[in-house]
């Protein structure tokens, strides 16, 4: 059986090789394998998530992976999102007027508006595999009325129309 530690060494090893690809230190070749750490982690997280009740760790676990799938998305960059099976979550209406349908496909928040061809997606925001959705609602908003203050640093990703 594995145990709490070889699974956070997995994220941290993960971890660190995204981040190095993400700042463009490493090649593709690096970013594969650190992708494929990462997917082998999570696993072990979920084999062994019941065990981790009791420990003192799971918050890091969880930044771990919050962490690594933004760094995996911004290295990927913005796509259109499969939004087929998706939830609509409602309408955000931001301080400057703005107002974005919101879907919630489970891990990202997309966020854009209907048209006569359908779903027209501006961005999507990344779900945090621990939060709750009204938690992860709040950042989204914050975010869309920072980008529009300001363009400042934002966790979302958004397309070319924003």
């Amino acid at each position: 059986m594995k145990q709490y530690p070889d699974t956070f060494k997995a994220f941290n090893l993960a971890f660190h090789a995204l981040e190095s690809a993400t700042i463009g230190k490493d090649s593709s070749a690096t970013l594969k394998e650190a992708l494929h750490t990462l997917g082998n982690a999570q696993d072990w997280y979920n084999e062994d998530a019941s065990g981790f009740n009791d420990s003192p760790y799971p918050s890091d676990v969880a930044d771990y992976i919050s962490s690594m799938e933004y760094c995996k998305a911004k290295l990927e960059g913005w796509t259109v999102t499969d939004v087929s099976n998706a939830d609509r979550v409602g309408t955000l209406e931001i301080e400057n007027g703005e107002s974005f349908e919101v879907l919630n496909t489970g891990s990202k928040l997309v966020f854009g508006g209907a048209c006569n061809a359908g779903f027209l997606e501006s961005g999507f925001m990344l779900r945090s595999p621990f939060a709750a959705l009204e938690d992860d609602l709040s950042n989204l908003v914050e975010d869309l009325e920072a980008y529009y203050r300001c363009k400042g640093h934002v966790s979302i990703f958004f397309n070319d129309r924003m």
